[in-house]
């Protein structure tokens, strides 16, 4: 894994995957009570989509929580699982295909995927651009632990 490289001057990550660890992420992207929030919201989405039995394999993270931005709304994050969906007759696993429920539950914008699902990449390439204008900008990649 490699460090971070440094934020442009949109204070943007530049674009492409970026891979690291999740304390990594943190302590480039913590520092304040909100960003502190933003990432304990995501330690719990993280917690609750293993109990769940979720085979989390990476998670894929962007958004202003990933930027420079003072007061970040949030995290937007793709959590790419092994297999193609989630089950959706276990109650614990079908809740994380429900977008409303994980974004009023932790406060993110949370999308289960495979990589071999088509929506993976259409994902992809929207958290690879800016909302405002589409520029250019990069993720960040970690690999999960089982």
């Amino acid at each position: 894994m490699r460090e971070l490289p440094q934020l442009t001057e949109e204070g943007l990550l530049p674009a492409g995957i970026h891979q690291t660890t999740l304390p990594e992420v943190k302590a480039r992207f913590g520092g304040t009570l909100k960003r502190e929030e933003i990432w304990g919201n995501f330690d719990k989405m993280l917690a609750d989509a293993k109990e769940a039995g979720l085979p989390v394999k990476k998670v894929i993270i962007a958004g202003s929580a990933t930027t420079a931005k003072p007061l970040p709304g949030d995290f937007d994050v793709i959590v790419v699982i092994d297999k193609p969906r989630p089950s959706i007759t276990d109650p614990a696993q079908r809740k994380f295909l429900d977008e409303t429920h994980m974004r009023r539950t932790y406060k993110g914008d949370v999308f289960v995927l495979s990589e071999d699902d088509p929506a993976f990449k259409n994902k992809l390439d929207f958290f690879s651009k800016t909302k405002e204008d589409l520029t250019p900008r990069g993720v960040v990649e970690v690999q999960i632990d089982k």
